[in-house]
Formats: C-alpha cells, sequence, structure tokens
C-alpha cells in the first residue's frame, strides 16, 4: 500500500527531494602478535537519494534508497551491500511505518554509538554471534515520545521454506541530561536472542561511550556477554 501511494504521489511532481552521499576510506594496521598489516579500506562509503511527499495534512509518504560505494577502487559494492537502505512508508501522527531494507535497532541505539568508523559492522568478533547492522524483508514502527524514540523491526524473509518471522528486534534510546541511553533485543528464529545496552556522554569534543551485550543461542552454548 505505501509503495503504492509513493509511485502515485511522486509521479506527477518531484517534492522534497534529497541527494546525499558519504564517501570515507581509512588507513587500517592490524597486528596480530606475529605479523603487521596496512591497508587502505572504504569504510561504508555511499551516495543515497531521499524523497517526501504530503498526501494529506499530517500524512506524508516516503522512501529512501541507497547504493554503497567503494571509494578506494573507484567502484559500486558488490553483493548485499550494493543496495544498502531501500523502503517506503507513511508517517503521520501515529508515528512512522515502513518496510523494506533498514538500519536494525540493536545497530543504532547500541552498536552505532561505540562503532563511528564502523569497524564492527555489527558483528561481535569471536563471540559466535553475529547481530545483522541492516535487515532486509523488513516491516518497521517507529515514533518518538518525548526525548526518547523507539524502533520495532519484525524480519520476513521470502525464502521458501523459512519461518513466516525470522527475526524480530526491539530498541529505544535518548538523551538524560548529558547521558545518552540506548536498550535493544534482538530474537532471531533457530540461532538465539540478545539482549544489548549502551551509555555514553561527551567531554567537550570527545565522545566516551559503553555497549554491552547479553547473547545465548539456541543450541545450548552458555551465554556469551561482551
Amino acid at each position: 500500500i505505501a509503495g503504492a501511494i509513493v509511485a502515485a504521489t511522486t509521479a506527477t511532481t518531484i517534492a522534497d527531494t534529497t541527494l546525499y552521499g558519504r564517501f570515507r576510506a581509512g588507513l587500517v594496521c592490524t597486528d596480530d602478535g606475529s605479523n603487521t598489516d596496512c591497508s587502505l579500506e572504504n569504510r561504508s562509503s555511499r551516495f543515497g537519494i531521499k524523497v517526501k511527499q504530503e498526501i494529506s495534512d499530517g500524512l506524508n509518504a516516503f522512501g529512501n534508497y541507497e547504493f554503497g560505494v567503494n571509494l578506494d577502487e573507484g567502484a559500486l559494492s558488490n553483493g548485499t551491500q550494493t543496495n544498502r537502505l531501500a523502503y517506503v512508508g507513511l508517517k503521520g501522527g501515529f508515528g512512522e511505518v515502513s518496510i523494506g531494507s533498514r538500519w536494525s535497532p540493536m545497530y543504532n541505539y547500541v552498536t552505532s554509538p561505540v562503532d563511528p568508523v564502523q569497524l564492527l559492522g555489527g558483528t561481535w568478533q569471536g563471540t559466535g554471534y553475529a547481530s545483522d547492522f541492516r535487515n532486509q524483508d523488513t516491516i518497521n514502527y517507529k515514533n518518538k515520545f518525548g526525548a526518547v524514540g523507539m524502533h520495532l523491526q519484525v524480519m520476513m524473509d521470502d525464502q521458501a521454506g523459512a519461518h513466516d518471522i525470522d527475526e524480530v528486534q526491539i530498541g529505544a534510546g535518548g538523551k538524560l541530561g548529558a547521558v545518552n541511553l540506548g536498550i535493544a533485543y534482538e530474537d532471531k528464529a533457530d540461532v538465539g536472542s540478545v539482549v544489548g545496552v549502551h551509555g555514553g556522554t561527551k567531554l567537550g569534543p570527545v565522545g566516551l561511550g559503553l555497549s554491552y551485550y547479553n547473547a545465548s543461542t539456541d543450541t545450548g552454548v552458555a551465554t556469551i556477554n561482551c
């Protein structure tokens, strides 16, 4: 329904259209104790387009489509990184609903604040548990209550034989005085669940933050903390 509305409203006019981009590269050096390796790496460069169209008083249709870019190689990214964000939705006094590929609540509220250069990419190395930082095939509900924002995301993959609901995430966060707080919960069918919390603040130009994850798997592996 949301897709049909956006198609209908943008066919006659291109209103509130925004082109944007973020181009980043980094010199990354790693030392595993026996070898040191340095390389130039792309750090999630991208460009995209955002559209917004008023349907009636207080009701707007919106969409976002984004491409990943390999800045160090001068090419579009391949695979799942090429189409990064791709969603369409409706926004009004009820909040906003959307479908498509969006950032996950866990990444937005817990991982992203301590991963500004996106070295983690939503994966906690060595824990045996990975949280997707972007999810495809999702239905999303977002709203804001005062200074607190919330995001509910339900993933419903279209693969044959898969679960009707493959993953559920819910998160919330906001600023309390000088402190930024975030919490999120994720449950993947046949994989496990994870709870994450974040707290952070700024001291002048320096940002400080701490994120904690408690994950458990459906295979009987002991709870993982990191």
